[in-house]
């Protein structure tokens, strides 16, 4: 047993110099793929580190590990629930299941698969204990946050994948709930911008009223409230999303398992069920979307008349179709936008990570991460922006004769306006984006524990 502690310690040792240094523990929880946060790292240095040298020494690794040994031995006999001393990828899948978490099936895979260096699909007690070496704290709760994915793992492909449960949540559902109540009320609170934004995209080429005039437009006609006129739909068409995307995205998830059983899921792979999925929420929830331009932009209603009243008209006027125009250019858009808000956000959070003290890696604090999510954001919708003007200008082409379709529109647009016409209303998105992302974020984790709360009543 000392012999093989020697030799845990001496793949830390990287340079021999006989003591154990922050950036060799980082180097070779990256190598193992163990999370690689600064957290994990100072807290496990400043937990073994007895001199306060900054440092470990042989004693005090023999003495932490030897010291933790029994509880590690106990721990990992109670997911051995056959006693055969070797964990199948069953026994930890169960033992997951019997603690009521939410799992991603693919980070639980593959750190098993990094857990199982001799590749016989079970691990061994001296194969988990040395990948749970630097755990400053050795709990069930801290082993099932490893395996679950909710500690940063770097899987050496710098992408996580999408849906993770985070937070503590112990149900999809909550997440999924969560997750749209802050979007709704992110969205309510810069609903005024959203309406002044489709205000300006909807004008013809002769009018430029600026925000302003429409906005004192609005509330003199209106009153202030309408400011907010389809934000109901709005709320409704959020929610909506959050439920089709996720049971789309794990029902694809589950068919590509289903199809390579013991393997786990290639990014691309998780990259295309995510596309997939939403492409078809955007499907079945365009019909809201199109309400909802409809009550923002004034076009082919009265101010008196509420989304249902919209809905009916238009089913009887211009018949089911009515409900889907635009579709193909907002299925067009999200491509790119999908694509590069995804692209920007990992290079960036990356960049961060990397960025810290002497070379080291450094996790992403909640305003580095808005930054990042900010940005990217950004990055997105000023290429998938002229796709979303097309979409918006063709489901308020009421009666059909404004534009012949897609290419029509967009050829009219640039003959009568140019390039710049494509981008009408592009400086408020980018307003009402900044508060939207930050609102959003900032309200996540307190919209997380409520709906946590309000699901233990």
């Amino acid at each position: 047993d000392l012999v093989q502690l020697r030799e845990l310690f001496d793949s830390f040792d990287e340079d021999k110099s006989g003591s154990i240094s922050a950036k060799e523990v980082q180097l070779v929880l990256k190598k193992i793929g163990f999370p690689t946060t600064h957290k994990v790292v100072t807290e496990f240095i400043k937990k073994v580190d007895t001199n306060g040298d900054g440092e470990i020494d042989w004693e005090e690794f023999r003495t932490f590990v030897t010291e933790r040994r029994r509880t590690m031995r106990e721990l990992f006999d109670s997911i051995d629930k056959d006693r055969s001393g070797f964990l199948s990828h069953e026994e930890v899948f169960e033992a997951l299941e019997q603690q009521g978490l939410a799992t991603n099936p693919d980070t639980v895979r593959e750190i098993l698969n990094q857990m199982d260096e001799d590749g016989n699909d079970q691990i061994s007690f001296d194969e988990f204990e040395k990948f749970l070496a630097v755990l400053p704290n050795l709990s069930s709760k801290d082993l099932f946050d490893v395996l679950r994915g909710q500690i940063t793992i770097d899987n050496g492909d710098g992408m996580s994948a999408p849906f993770y449960v985070v937070g503590g949540c112990r149900r999809p559902f909550q997440q999924i709930l969560a997750t749209a109540l802050s979007g709704i009320i992110a969205r309510s609170c810069t609903s005024p911008l959203e309406r002044i934004k489709v205000m300006i995209q909807t004008q013809g080429p002769g009018q430029k009223l600026k925000i302003g005039e429409l906005f004192r437009g609005i509330v003199k006609t209106e009153g202030l409230k309408g400011m907010f006129r389809g934000n109901g739909v709005n709320s409704l068409k959020i929610l909506g999303e959050g439920f089709i995307r996720f049971s789309t995205y794990n029902i694809l998830h589950q068919m590509i398992q289903e199809s390579q059983p013991g393997e786990p899921t290639s990014i691309g792979q998780k990259l295309g069920a995510g596309s997939v999925a939403g492409f078809i929420t955007c499907a079945l929830t365009y019909p809201l979307e199109t309400v909802r331009i409809r009550l923002a932009s004034g076009y082919g209603v009265q101010k008196h008349m509420g989304a249902t009243k919209i809905a009916t008209t238009m089913l009887r006027q211009e018949g089911p179709k009515a409900f889907f125009k635009g579709l193909t250019p907002a299925m067009m858009g999200f491509v790119p936008y999908a694509g590069i808000d995804l692209a920007v956000f990992d290079t960036l959070r990356l960049l961060y990570s990397k960025s810290g003290p002497q070379g080291e890696e450094r996790e992403p604090t909640p305003l580095a991460l808005l930054v990042c999510g900010g940005t990217s954001a950004t990055a997105g919708q000023t290429v998938s922006y002229p796709f979303n003007l097309i979409r918006t200008k063709l489901q308020v082409d009421t009666d059909g004769k404004l534009y012949k379709g897609m290419f029509d529109c967009f050829k009219k647009v640039v003959a009568h306006e140019g390039i710049s016409g494509l981008y009408r209303g592009f400086g408020v998105n980018f307003i009402k984006s900044v508060p939207s992302i930050a609102i959003s974020y900032a309200i996540a984790d307190q919209a997380l524990r409520t709906v946590h709360d309000l699901y233990q009543l």
